[in-house]
């Protein structure tokens, strides 16, 4: 009779020690799933909400500036001239070279900065080099351009936006500044932010001929 009582105590015990091994377990699993889930929610939230809605926006006119000349197709020549007004649609696309970028609409629209023998763009309401700096009207005009603010024909109204055309050849070109100053604008921004990048052409002067090289289109839009 004792010995089969011990081994009932026995078998008692390794039954609850299994039982506490299998809620042990349980518990580590749905820890682990709500973990997981904690960080996917985190990871996404970015894409949720205001910045689900603003996606659209940024893709838009990522595509708008890459693959379209603009409206007038000559709209750069009088931006620089101070000519906000004219430029009905900005697109940044060499006319006669779909998804190939023009400098003259590049250097119109954007300060350049020459870091080596590589130039780099960048766009921003009090965006600066050299002796240019884009103001607060060809900010203004240029975010209605693209269809991020209301003008008289409509678009969407009050977002903005910082751009940047930069190298990506990093043997040649080093964007520590670059980055910087995306970096800067980042920070400086509250509520929701959509970030969009996408590779691009730009014709470039090599051995006194022009050449063509692969640069990054990186867009803040909030």
């Amino acid at each position: 009779m004792e010995a089969k009582m011990k081994r009932k105590l026995v078998a008692d015990e390794k039954a609850q020690a299994l039982s506490i091994d299998f809620l042990v377990a349980i518990g580590i699993f749905i820890g682990a799933f709500l973990l997981t889930y904690y960080l996917l929610a985190a990871s996404t939230a970015s894409y949720s909400g205001e910045s689900a809605r603003m996606y659209p926006v940024a893709h838009r006119v990522a595509e708008i500036l890459i693959k379209d000349p603009g409206e007038p197709a000559d709209w750069a020549s009088q931006w620089e001239a101070g000519n906000y007004t004219y430029a009905k649609r900005i697109g940044l696309s060499d006319q006669s070279k779909p998804n190939v970028l023009d400098r003259a609409k590049l250097n119109a629209l954007m300060v350049n900065d020459t870091t080596g023998n590589n130039t780099w763009w960048e766009f921003g309401e009090g965006a600066t080099t050299g002796t240019r700096t884009i103001s607060t009207a060809e900010y203004g005009n240029a975010t209605a351009a693209l269809g991020l603010q209301g003008n008289a024909s409509g678009g969407y109204r009050g977002y903005g936006c910082y751009i940047q055309v930069i190298p990506t050849n990093a043997s040649t070109f080093s964007q520590d500044d670059a980055d910087d100053k995306f970096d800067t604008v980042r920070r400086g921004l509250s509520g929701d932010v959509v970030i969009i990048e996408r590779i691009v052409v730009v014709p470039i002067i090599r051995d006194m001929d022009y050449d063509y090289d692969y640069y990054t289109m990186r867009m803040l839009v909030w």
